[in-house]
């Protein structure tokens, strides 16, 4: 993870605040960089992550250029494997405006990141708001840019939520959990 961050030019010192999206306009990659344009202002040290790619690219480049976010805002492009950027980060933002069941808020979860999630189809459902993560209930920047921020100022939360994360995800996603239900509908059915 420290070499990945040095390849990409953060500092090893410094929070990340990333995600893990097409840039295709129903996951809103531009409220997410608004977001982190409010959020670099107010924390100088501050970086941003985003993995992936799509046709939005260039209008998200020119965004961060024009708002003097160059080397703060980092677009490695798209990768198979997302578990070593997810390490990189210290809180994942999902601003979508549709979802079915992101598998990356559970990731991001399971590898103890407090999410940050738009009220987005089963979004909402990925996470256990006010533990794992916090529900931004308006897709507005400032509202989203809150959120982040309060986790950034209250490091007992931030570390409150990363050590929920990989229970909540063990607990409600499980492997243990699906068989358990998956059994009981079996029996439920053969009752009737």
């Amino acid at each position: 993870v420290r070499d990945y961050r040095q390849s990409l030019g953060i500092p090893a010192d410094v929070k990340v605040v990333g995600s893990v999206f097409r840039f295709w306009a129903e996951k809103r990659p531009m409220l997410w960089l608004r977001s982190a344009a409010l959020l670099a202002q107010q924390y100088q040290e501050l970086h941003f992550l985003i993995i992936g790619e799509g046709p939005m690219r260039k209008e998200m480049e020119s965004f961060i250029s024009s708002n003097n976010l160059q080397g703060k805002v980092h677009l490695p492009g798209a990768r198979p494997e997302v578990a070593t950027p997810l390490s990189a980060m210290a809180i994942f933002l999902l601003t979508s405006e549709f979802e079915g069941t992101p598998n990356v808020v559970l990731e991001a979860q399971w590898l103890g990141l407090p999410v940050v999630v738009t009220n987005a189809g089963g979004a909402r459902e990925a996470f256990d708001d006010g533990t794992t993560g916090l529900l931004a209930k308006e897709p507005s920047a400032e509202h989203i840019a809150q959120l982040v921020g309060s986790y950034l100022e209250h490091e007992v939360s931030l570390k409150e939520a990363e050590s929920a994360g990989p229970k909540f995800v063990e607990r409600v996603f499980g492997v243990e959990r699906m068989v358990r239900e998956t059994l009981h509908l079996y029996q439920t059915a053969h009752e009737a």
